[in-house]
């Protein structure tokens, strides 16, 4: 019996030897059953684009199981349910989903199961769809004015301000020279982020004006900032300012009126007008007002004697300086010529900064619109155009027949008055060629030229020192000093900001009208 006990003692002592040898190395027996997983976020109302993670302290031969279903009454995880690996979407669809979660272990089973019932949303750039509340909750943003504006670049900055309850996804700046068509990105990050943010734009041309705003992206849809711009080589943000043309003008009154069309982010302390009977000395001031305001304003300006030539510019002041519009004038007792029926342009209303001038050029056939009924007062100006606007000013005989550039060819709308100006010796070919170029962009010392030439006898003596008023008047070409010298002296050109001339700059359709406005207005016509 002894014997037949002892081998029944040892069949079971191998028996137990021969499990453990198939029990990997360093896997301890459960003890108790293991604990439920976190699950995160524990519920509540998420995104069809929003993941769910399951968390928990794995040993050897343990894996987490879970199991999504409609409701909250479905099917409990099984070692035939999902093995989590990393966070996944509960649902393309909206709708109530649950959520469950086990650890199991290779020799205890499954654990306590974790239970998470969400309400999934269709994010806002998706569009809607059944069963669950559509939500629209993008990030707050705020667009913030452009530092360190040098004339190759700039900074831009924005600030996150709010997530609204889900992470940012992506962030930065759209941009572009086109108030309306900010078709540039500058990303600057792309991962959960609060706060103020800044990126460097490089590239930028010398005078251009670029515009921004700050976006930010959350799963619900992007969130913008406002518009802002900033103009290269303009180191400091001062306000972009209008002047528009006198009205209600009397023998002894007339109203000013000016435009502030922007702040460019800076509230406006200061607004009104400088004023004098010369175009190159307004030394008397009237002030308007000192608040946050900011479109257009006007004043009466009194006490003036009947025909008087009076000059004036329109005046903004913010926390960075002072901005000026051009210089425009009127006589006291004369009467601006009144628009004919059919000089309005579809794109030019009576709020825009330039309506009056337009009005008056195209009223007295100076400026022309295009077919469709429109002027274009922003769209960049080619040569040509301006020398046919400065022809028609002038009066010259467009009818010559003598051809001065090869790339003018005749026949062409723009051969009369471009050899018209030629004629007239306001123009010439580049670099003493007989190249005019008559379809590229002008620019604003090349404009100041042509009207410094039309002046005449009748051009201010000039001594070299107009520009030193201007921090970018060395830009100016040397072959342009004394004519943008004497377009400055005049008052037909003036700073787009209070000390950047930026001559290199291409003119719109408006600001060229305008300049050839303030040169009739000089020549007393």
């Amino acid at each position: 019996m002894r014997n037949k006990e002892r081998g029944k003692i040892l069949a079971v002592l191998l028996s137990v030897m021969l499990i453990l040898a198939f029990i990997p190395v360093g896997m301890a027996f459960a003890a108790t059953a293991p604990a439920a997983p976190t699950i995160s976020p524990d519920g509540g109302v998420i995104t069809t684009a929003q993941t769910v993670g399951i968390n928990a302290p794995l040993s050897v031969g343990q894996a987490v199981y879970y199991t999504v279903y409609s409701g909250n009454t479905g099917t409990s995880p099984t070692v035939s349910s999902s093995v989590y690996t990393t966070p996944f979407i509960v649902s393309t669809a909206a709708g109530i989903f649950t959520v469950d979660a086990a650890v199991y272990d290779s020799v205890y089973g499954l654990g306590s199961v974790a239970s998470a019932t969400f309400d999934v949303s269709y994010p806002a750039s998706s569009g809607g769809g059944g069963g669950g509340s559509i939500v629209s909750d993008a990030p707050i943003v705020t667009s913030e004015a452009a530092t360190s504006v040098t004339s190759t670049s700039a900074v831009l900055n924005g600030d996150i301000t709010s997530e609204n309850g889900s992470d940012i996804t992506a962030y930065g700046f759209l941009w572009g020279t086109s108030s309306t068509s900010l078709t540039n990105t500058l990303a600057v990050g792309a991962n959960n982020f609060t706060g103020a943010f800044t990126d460097t734009l490089s590239g930028l041309t010398d005078g251009t004006t670029y515009y921004f705003e700050a976006y930010a992206t959350n799963a619900y849809g992007t969130g913008d900032g406002s518009v802002l711009s900033l103009t290269a080589g303009v180191t400091t943000p001062t306000p972009t300012v209008m002047t528009e043309a006198a009205s209600s003008i009397t023998t002894d009154s007339a109203v000013l009126n000016g435009d502030i069309t922007s702040d460019n982010g800076y509230s406006i302390t200061d607004c009104g007008f400088l004023w004098g009977t010369s175009s190159s000395s307004l030394t008397s001031t009237l002030d308007v007002g000192a608040n946050t305001q900011s479109g257009a304003f006007m004043d009466t300006l009194s006490g003036l004697t009947t025909g008087t030539t009076y000059y004036f510019e329109a005046y903004a002041t913010n926390s960075y300086g002072t901005a000026d519009g051009t210089v425009m004038s009127f006589t006291a007792g004369v009467q601006p010529p009144t628009p004919t029926t059919g000089t309005a342009f579809s794109d030019v209303p009576t709020s825009f900064w330039g309506y009056s001038i337009i009005t008056n050029l195209a009223t007295r056939g100076i400026v022309a619109g295009y077919t469709d009924g429109t002027f274009k007062p922003n769209a960049a100006i080619t040569r040509a155009e301006f020398a046919t606007m400065l022809a028609k000013a002038l009066g010259l005989n467009i009818t010559n027949t003598t051809t001065a550039f090869t790339d003018v060819a005749q026949g062409s709308w723009d051969y009369g008055p471009v050899n018209a100006v030629a004629a007239a010796g306001l123009v010439s070919g580049y670099g003493g060629t007989t190249q005019f170029g008559p379809y590229t962009l002008i620019t604003r010392e090349q404009m100041a030229v042509m009207v410094a030439k039309a002046l005449g006898t009748k051009a201010p003596v000039v001594n070299g020192t107009e520009l030193s008023a201007f921090s970018d008047g060395s830009r100016v070409d040397g072959w342009a000093t004394t004519g943008v010298d004497e377009a400055v002296k005049a008052g037909i050109v003036i700073g787009m900001s209070a000390d950047h001339l930026v001559p290199l700059a291409h003119a719109t359709r408006a600001q060229a009208a305008a300049m050839l406005y303030q040169m009739l207005n000089f020549l007393g016509k």
